[in-house]
Order: C-alpha cells, then sequence, then structure tokens
C-alpha cells in the first residue's frame, strides 16, 4: 500500500508543480517571446546622399492640378491598344469635338418618372429568348402575388371566431 502512495505522488508532483512559475522555468516549460527591441540594433538614422544640396528644386504644388506621377487610365488604354512602342497622346483635356457631343446628346433628355413600368413592358414586348424569359418570370411573379391574396385568412366579424370556438370545444367533448 505504502508502495501505492510513493508511485502515485511521484506521478502526480509534476502537476502540482506545473502551476508554479519556478518549475517551469527551470525544465523548459514556459514560453518566452523575443523582445524585438533586443534583437534588433539601432538604425544610424537618416543619412543624406553627398550631392543632395546640388540637385535642382522641385515646384511648388499646384491646388487642383493632377498629379503628375499618376497616368491617367485614357493614356493606360491607348497604350493597350496601340503597343508601347507608338506615341499616346497624353493631354488630360477632352477635346472640343467630345464636349460639343457630349453636350448635344445630353441637351435634350427627359427624366421619364415611370421607366421601371416602361421598360417591364418592352421586355414584355421582346420576342428574343430573354425576353421571352422575362415575361415568364413576371407572369411567375403575378400569379405568386395572387396565390398569396388568396391564402390569406379573411375575419368577417369577432362573432365568428366566436362560434368556430365553441363548434370545436362542443366536438372535442
Amino acid at each position: 500500500m505504502k508502495k501505492i502512495y510513493t508511485l502515485t505522488s511521484i506521478l502526480l508532483a509534476p502537476l502540482a508543480f506545473a502551476g508554479c512559475d519556478t518549475f517551469r522555468d527551470t525544465f523548459g516549460l514556459s514560453h518566452k517571446s523575443p523582445n524585438e527591441w533586443d534583437a534588433a540594433e539601432p538604425s544610424p538614422g537618416l543619412i543624406l546622399p553627398p550631392d543632395f544640396g546640388n540637385r535642382p528644386k522641385l515646384p511648388a504644388p499646384t491646388p487642383g492640378a493632377p498629379n503628375p506621377h499618376v497616368i491617367p487610365e485614357t493614356v493606360k488604354a491607348q497604350k493597350t491598344v496601340m503597343g508601347s512602342g507608338h506615341s499616346v497622346d497624353t493631354s488630360a483635356s477632352t477635346a472640343k469635338g467630345e464636349k460639343d457631343i457630349i453636350e448635344k446628346a445630353s441637351e435634350n433628355q427627359t427624366i421619364t418618372p415611370d421607366i421601371r413600368h416602361l421598360v417591364d413592358e418592352e421586355a414584355k414586348a421582346d420576342s428574343t429568348i430573354s425576353g421571352k424569359v422575362m415575361a415568364q418570370v413576371q407572369s411567375w411573379k403575378e400569379q405568386a402575388r395572387k396565390n398569396l391574396s388568396l391564402s390569406e385568412p379573411k375575419k368577417t366579424s369577432a362573432t365568428d371566431d366566436d362560434t368556430t370556438d365553441k363548434q370545436e370545444e362542443e366536438g372535442k367533448s
């Protein structure tokens, strides 16, 4: 019996000491993260090149001016289509002809308040496959609305509820 107590105490001793910091540190059971401030060497700081004072000064920034380092999307598109060997117009301004076309296209535009209804009617009249599909979807929507309105219970008066409750109670007894 004494052997069992001794064996049990030997086996349970590490569990009892596992909560002790000194025990964990001694047997390497604790985990310590490295400290980046101790591991990294100090940087030498900012070092300017020797000819830094001889470089030309940059122009002062102009408020509202486009960033000269950002390539406009139109120029990227032109380079993609034409290739890198061709010269590309990098002017950001819109040409007079383009401005005239945009003005003429937008000058007689009116807002249609029932545009959704108009588009739905055009989709119904469309004889293509997509038009037929849209017409089928619209008919399903209308049928679903109709089914929902039919499935809702309608109460006529409070006395109807009382009579049905009394009839149910009589049927159970």
